[in-house]
């Protein structure tokens, strides 16, 4: 009887569960019928048996791993339900919902997105050779692209020569073998794989176009197939340097891929009642499965069909496994799974034991915090950016990040008010706030890869459009529009000062941390004990971080997380745990002293609405340049009600309506000398308040406190609707100016030149926008517009009366009349 009759006498007696013994079947037909193409029949059955019991076997164990990993996530995350509390001290689970995605200072809940972020900076510090050689320039384009061409043949085994390359291959080796590692600890499971190289992340737009038989016989001798495994049988498709012919197995193999590929899934997924079938634990063999022949294929496919640039490949795949082993690592190995788990949880809370008034609010709050919680994971994930109409999303993402290059060039400037929160955050938790700003400065003109060794993410260096989404949270953005306005953002010097300041509150909090090390928990401040203790932190646990051998560098000494991490005398996934949970306090107290736009701000009205949507686009276009005051707000009150007392409430709001103040007014100054203009008196009763919303990332609304138009040229109801509909409402004005321009209506030259002032990429950077104005805008204006003086003149008494100040290089002027009045900011 062969183990086919075996497993159907089994399933028909009751043994063996039909569904699993259905997969063995066809496992074992399929390789009984290729062993009996090499050792005849009876020896084909015998050496499929085997076969089958090892895969069987294997795929039971891999199959109980992820059920304890399950049932672990869920037992711990139930307990942290149980024992959360507001911040008035009342029992509420769905309030802890949002946590496990965002973190946050009061919960020692680990929260996804700091769990992420500190795990990106570990793989940062081992890359920071790497960082400094290839990381991106300027304009966003990696450096170095030859030496780059060597690593990657260096990753593929080929020994090039080139000591260097070597070097920067084997750190490259070194850390996507440890995310390997991290990924398969929390969940996952990839194998390790000798001379594996790099990553593929296809084009797949491009492999629509060209079609299947081309791309076929694009990458068909380029791969190695005898490390291509036929996941059916579990073996490898050829033998060593072996080349198939098309056709059988493999051929079914590459077009299973390539349809999964050009269809984002679709060709292997059935419609369900179920969000998304396969966890992220399943994910990381997926750019696995094809391995290249060797460095030369990998760069002549990637130039074709690859949709990123080699060391972009490796950033996006350490990006890709911070945030999914930190997903597994907070939700378990299916995220989705593990929240909607934690959401029904709390819903039977609510039918049994009510936190509210009745158990009908309390279900109404569950749900609530579910759905918000869910939108944050989907952002997080990516999957709420993905497009419903990839042309509509194109066009509409694509111009914001036009928009963002042409209106937010002085965005810079606007981000000084970022010293004001630093020290505010740097007091809140017991350290010198001069030595954060002290800092600053030496950030400002350091090595960024200098910080990225020490665990820190080098944003400036990795990644094109971090800035961007520092305000507005943007995910989806087509590439070359994401260039221009990244180009703006670096030029500008928002990049560099908002990784400067990052960088330099996390410094000075990991040497806040050394200069702590030496005392007994009972002995170290207050302020930095309950921040400790709040995160879980105990007494036996500060005394092994402080064992940490603490790292000295121009005379100031540091506790760097990264180095817990690697410490020998502790079992890994100990030190570990430690270093990520450390880490991961410092991102959370860096949020707020240097703000961005968080997840829950985006998802309060982001939930339902995908990009490529009518909704999702309007919302998104609304949302520019607001989503980051509003995440600001959720963490300013957040910390004002952790304090303790009306008096404690009162002092902290006191000191931070202050330094808020104070930092939005010399901000707007700053913008104001910028543009050509005097400061504005700054008794002026429209200045204060202006300055306060300036300082809370609302300033745009501060310019309707003394006039009716925002700073672009729009109205109220245009400022709401976002940049995207009053650039349409302003295009709509210019063609309907150019219908009654022959009854001679309207000013079509007028409105032609302020729609290329507002809207023109790069044009507004800071140090550049005014010469810009007044070298090319108006002298265009001044040739189209024959009311172009008068009206010049017109606007500059508007600004007088409105505003209280004058230009010092006034428009149509081709050069400075006067330096500027700084005395201005007095008078009235």
């Amino acid at each position: 009887m062969s183990l086919f009759d075996c497993i159907q006498e089994g399933i028909d007696g009751g043994e063996i569960d039909a569904e699993r013994g259905a997969e063995a079947q066809r496992l074992f037909n399929e390789l009984r019928a290729d062993y009996e193409t090499r050792v005849g029949r009876d020896a084909a059955n015998a050496a499929a048996a085997e076969d089958v019991k090892r895969i069987m076997a294997a795929r039971a164990g891999r199959k109980r791993r992820l059920t304890l990993l399950r049932l672990q996530a869920a037992r711990r995350n139930t307990q942290h339900l149980e024992n959360h509390r507001t911040l008035r001290g009342v029992a509420d689970p769905s309030d802890a919902m949002r946590i496990f995605i965002n973190g946050d200072e009061m919960s020692p809940i680990p929260g996804i997105v700091p769990v992420a972020k500190s795990l990106k900076g570990f793989y940062h510090a081992e890359l920071d050779r790497v960082l400094k050689t290839f990381g991106r320039n300027i304009i966003g384009q990696t450096r170095n692209k030859a030496k780059l061409a060597e690593t990657v043949r260096e990753l593929f085994g080929k020994s090039t020569g080139d000591e260097a390359a070597a070097e920067l291959a084997s750190a490259v080796r070194g850390v996507l073998d440890r995310a390997r590692r991290d990924f398969n600890a929390a969940g996952g499971d990839i194998g390790k794989l000798d001379n594996y190289g790099l990553p593929m992340h296809h084009n797949a737009r491009a492999m629509r176009q060209a079609g299947y038989e081309e791309w076929r016989d694009a990458i068909w001798d380029k791969l190695d197939w005898g490390r291509i495994t036929d996941y059916q049988t579990e073996r490898p498709f050829a033998a060593e340097g072996a080349v198939p012919p098309p056709g059988g197995r493999a051929e079914e193999f590459l077009g299973d891929v390539y349809r999964t590929i050009t269809t984002e899934g679709w060709s292997k997924r059935e419609p369900s009642f179920q969000e998304r079938g396969l966890g992220v634990s399943s994910r990381g063999s997926a750019s696995r499965v094809l391995h290249f022949r060797d460095g030369d294929a990998w760069l002549e496919y990637n130039e074709t069909f690859g949709s990123e640039d080699p060391f972009s490949n490796i950033i996006t795949a350490l990006d890709g496994y911070s945030r999914d082993t930190a997903s597994m690592r907070v939700l378990g190995p299916n995220p989705a799974a593990g929240l909607t788990y934690l959401g029904q949880t709390i819903q039977k809370r609510a039918a049994e034991r009510p936190w509210l008034a009745t158990p009908e609010e309390s279900t109404r709050a569950a749900i609530r915090a579910t759905r918000k919680a869910k939108a944050m994971l989907d952002l997080h994930s990516g999957a709420a950016q993905e497009p419903v109409d990839t042309m509509l999303a194109n066009f509409l993402a694509g111009t914001r990040a036009v928009l963002v290059s042409a209106q937010l060039g002085s965005a810079a400037i606007s981000a000084v008010t970022d010293i004001g929160f630093q020290a505010a955050a740097a007091r809140k938790i017991g350290m010198d706030p001069g030595g954060v700003v002290s800092r600053l400065g030496r950030e400002l003109v350091g090595d960024p890869a200098n910080a990225a060794r020490k665990g820190l993410i080098a944003e400036q260096l990795s990644n094109v459009g971090a800035s961007q989404a520092r305000y507005m949270g943007e995910v989806f953005t087509p590439e070359t529009a994401a260039r221009v306005s990244d180009f703006v953002m670096r030029a500008s010097g928002l990049t560099r000062w908002t990784d400067a300041g990052r960088h330099a509150f996390q410094l000075e909090f990991m040497g806040f941390l050394a200069d702590n090390a030496g005392k007994a928990w009972d002995d170290v401040p207050e302020p930095l004990r309950m921040v400790l203790e709040r995160k879980g932190f105990t007494a036996a646990e500060w005394d092994t971080v402080r064992a940490t051998p603490l790292h000295e560098e121009g005379g100031a000494t540091f506790l760097i997380p990264h180095e817990l991490r690697h410490r020998t005398d502790l079992e890994e996934g100990r030190a570990d745990d430690l270093a990520v949970r450390l880490m991961s306090m410092i991102h959370e107290q860096t949020e707020y002293a240097v703000p961005s736009a968080s997840l829950e701000g985006q998802a309060l009205f982001l939930d339902q609405t995908r990009p490529g949507t009518f909704p999702g686009e309007l919302m998104r276009s609304g949302l520019m340049y607001k989503s980051f005051g509003m995440s600001l707000l959720y963490n300013q009150t957040r910390r004002l009600m952790s304090h303790d007392g009306t008096r404690g409430k009162l002092a902290y709001f006191g000191k931070m309506a202050a330094l808020v103040t104070l930092m939005g007014g010399v901000s707007l100054q700053m913008k104001e000398v910028v543009k050509g203009r005097d400061p504005r008196p700054m008794d002026d009763p429209a200045f204060l308040p202006a300055a306060i919303l300036q300082g809370g990332g609302l300033g745009i609304f501060g310019d309707f406190l003394a006039a009716e138009e925002n700073r672009f040229g729009g109205g109220i109801a245009e400022t709401l609707a976002g940049p995207v509909v009053g650039a349409a409402s302003d295009l709509i004005g210019l063609g309907l100016s150019t219908a009654k321009a022959p009854f001679g209506e309207g000013n079509i030259g007028r409105e032609a030149t302020n729609f290329l002032r507002y809207n023109t990429p790069v044009t507004g950077i800071w140090y550049w926008g005014t010469a810009f104005q007044r070298l090319l805008f108006d002298n265009l204006q001044r040739m189209v517009d024959p009311e172009a003086e008068r009206a010049w003149r017109e606007a500059a008494r508007r600004r007088v009366r409105d505003y209280g100040n004058s230009a010092w290089w006034a428009p149509g002027e081709a050069t400075p009349s006067r330096a500027p009045d700084l005395s201005s900011a007095l008078q009235r």
